[in-house]
């Protein structure tokens, strides 16, 4: 009777640590990425990239789903109605965390209620550049163009209250000039749009535009970052050329369902920051691909993080007025 009870008091010893795993682990089943945009835009990439690699990190699928539509609303709401299990993820932008709400009457989702943050990823200072179509080679050239043929230029952007949308309406208050805003539904539209000549610049990372900068069917005019970039220190930046204040950088993060656990916003947090340092896919993704890493990595310094960015975007709609219907 004694072995008896010792063989299933230890049988019971072994079985709770298993119990307790089972009970903590995860991912376990495969994990979605969604992204509000088409495939082959940075944030396709960044989302792809680090599917790959936590594919193999989780020893489960990660998957990314492109959602492009209704100014990344159609993705956005997707997510929040997600199980908040950490299953499902969305590559956020700033226009989707910190723009919407402050631009749009009405939501199907909150952005600061129904979402928690997990990690940024990336982030991207833009070029303002132009179709070689345009005869101008500076700032000022562009400007005097626009105001010589009020509503004659256009620029596209990825989208309505996007960065390139607010980057565009600053410069047209600015210059005080009349350019026509053509949103899209991301950045590979919107450089597609410009190097076919349908609009007449853009506000958007280099990356992208590097073949067609080089081959000469676009051209670099300014840099809207606070300090000259490192791969085309030529050019100058926006407040070199007259326009101080006008600085802007884009975020790429991911978030999840508000109600996922904080356990497992922090692993994901953890692996994906990981991920993030891998000098090969800095390069790969990051560097390479013309963005610059963030050196935040808990779901608390991404939520202080968001506060100030919303904080920035609502003095920014106080000046230009963006405003959806």
């Amino acid at each position: 009777m004694k072995v008896s009870l010792k063989l299933t008091f230890s049988v019971m010893l072994a079985c709770l640590p298993l119990a307790s795993h089972a009970s903590t682990a995860f991912p376990t089943e495969p994990v979605h990425i969604v992204v509000p945009f088409p495939p082959g835009g940075l944030a396709d990439n960044l989302a792809r990239g680090i599917a790959d690699r936590l594919t193999a990190r989780f020893g489960q699928p990660v998957l990314v789903e492109n959602r492009p539509g209704g100014n990344t609303v159609i993705a956005a709401q997707a997510v929040a109605r997600a199980k908040p299990d950490g299953h499902t993820l969305l590559m956020a932008t700033d226009a989707t965390l910190s723009v919407l709400p402050l631009i749009y009457d009405k939501l199907p989702f909150d952005p600061q209620k129904d979402f928690r943050p997990v990690v940024p990823v990336a982030q991207a200072t833009p070029f303002l550049v132009v179709s070689s179509e345009v005869p101008a080679t500076t700032v000022d050239e562009l400007v005097k163009l626009a105001a010589e043929k009020p509503g004659h230029l256009s620029y596209g952007s990825q989208g309505q209250g996007s960065n390139g949308h607010f980057s565009g309406e600053l410069l047209k208050q600015r210059a005080k000039v009349d350019i026509t805003h053509v949103p899209y539904k991301g950045l590979a539209d919107a450089i597609g749009a410009l190097v076919g000549n349908h609009t007449s610049m853009t506000f958007a990372n280099v990356y992208p535009m590097i073949p067609h900068v080089e081959s000469g069917r676009l051209r670099l005019l300014a840099y809207m970052g606070e300090e000259r970039s490192s791969r085309y220190p030529d050019i100058p930046t926006i407040a070199e050329v007259g326009y101080p204040g006008l600085e802007s950088v884009a975020w790429f993060g991911l978030v999840a369902p508000a109600g996922t656990p904080q356990t497992v916003a922090d692993t994901l947090a953890s692996e994906i920051s990981a991920i993030v340092r891998d000098p090969d896919f800095r390069e790969r993704f990051i560097t390479g691909a013309g963005l610059e890493p963030v050196s935040i990595s808990t779901p608390e310094a991404f939520a202080e993080y968001l506060a100030r960015d919303r904080q920035k975007y609502e003095e920014r709609v106080r000046q230009t007025g963006i405003k959806i219907e």
